[in-house]
């Protein structure tokens, strides 16, 4: 009888053996899955915080790259209120990759094609050419499909109110702002940087759409320059064919500062978008060269209207 409870307690104890090892086992495989689980959400953790570090190492580059390369407005006229869209120097000797954002534009060839209407102010509606006392003539406003050059931003649009005006006027302009009044609203249109004789198509500074009717008044407010400064005896300026600018200091003498004007020229003496963009180069040593690549200056469709040399990098 002792044998056999002992034989009996023996399988008990095996059994509880058997049964704690077991639950061991299943507490061990529980603390792996466990420990599986905070290892990979500390990898997760950590992948995060690099991907973060990464992200704000990279938006931190962006925005130093953005402020050194920044699309910086300025004046003709030297003015707030009279701006022109343009970008600072883009250095690279390989070019740029500009587009030609007037060569499908279809729609200029109704803005500069010339009009069947001709006069000034009769009974309070304008018609076309309408010439204004400051030397320019209005000779069109029509619709514009293609890409908006007035803010530098080369954004598609479509049936925005384009303006054709020429500069009939003894001296050059360097910058305009003309107001077409149709019904209850204003259109706006700023030229600069446009030589005497010439004509630009100008599109509404606001991107208000085209609508067919009259106007009942145009009227301009011009700021004229007798000749566009070129500074041909300091700088030397060659189109490279790749959407580069080599400038030269022939000066014999530190330029700090060169601001180069140019436009989108459609076909002689006339242009495309009322501004003129602006490239920037600073600390030009004499005899040295150096090579731009403008974002918006495209070869052979682009041409320098003026250069103007700076005492002052600022």
């Amino acid at each position: 009888m002792g044998k056999r409870i002992t034989k009996k307690n023996k399988k008990n104890r095996n059994l509880s053996m058997i049964a704690a090892v077991s639950v061991l086992i299943i507490i061990a495989i529980v603390l792996i899955v466990l420990v599986a689980k905070i290892i990979s959400a500390k990898r997760e953790n950590n992948r995060d915080k690099t991907e973060t570090v990464v992200e704000e190492t990279k938006n931190s580059t962006i925005g130093e790259t953005e402020e050194k390369t920044e699309e910086k407005t300025e004046g003709v006229t030297g003015q707030d209120s009279a701006s022109s869209s343009g970008e600072t120097e883009n250095w690279s000797g390989n070019g740029g990759a500009a587009a030609n954002p007037i060569q499908n534009s279809g729609s200029l060839g109704n803005l500069t094609g010339g009009s069947e209407s001709s006069g000034q102010s009769v009974s309070g509606s304008v018609s076309f050419p309408c010439q204004l006392d400051s030397g320019l003539t209005v000779t069109k406003i029509a619709g514009y499909d293609g890409v908006f050059i007035e803010d530098g931003s080369d954004t598609d649009i479509s049936g925005v109110a384009a303006m054709a005006v020429t500069n009939n006027g003894s001296s050059n302009v360097e910058y305009a702002e003309i107001t077409a009044v149709q019904g209850d609203r204003s259109l706006l249109f700023k030229v600069s940087a446009l030589p005497a004789g010439a004509t630009v198509v100008a599109m509404e500074a606001n991107k208000a759409s085209f609508e067919e009717g009259d106007y009942s008044s145009i009227t301009a407010e011009v700021a004229g320059l007798d000749k566009f400064e070129l500074s041909e005896d300091q700088i030397r300026i060659k189109d490279n064919g790749d959407n580069t600018l080599t400038v030269t200091n022939i000066s014999g003498q530190d330029i700090p500062c060169v601001r180069l004007f140019y436009k989108y020229c459609m076909e002689d003496d006339i242009y495309v978008g009322g501004i003129a963009y602006m490239a920037k180069l600073t600390d030009l040593q004499p005899d040295q060269s150096k090579t731009v690549s403008p974002s918006h200056f495209v070869s052979g469709s682009s041409e320098v209207l003026m250069v103007r040399t700076y005492d002052s990098a600022e």
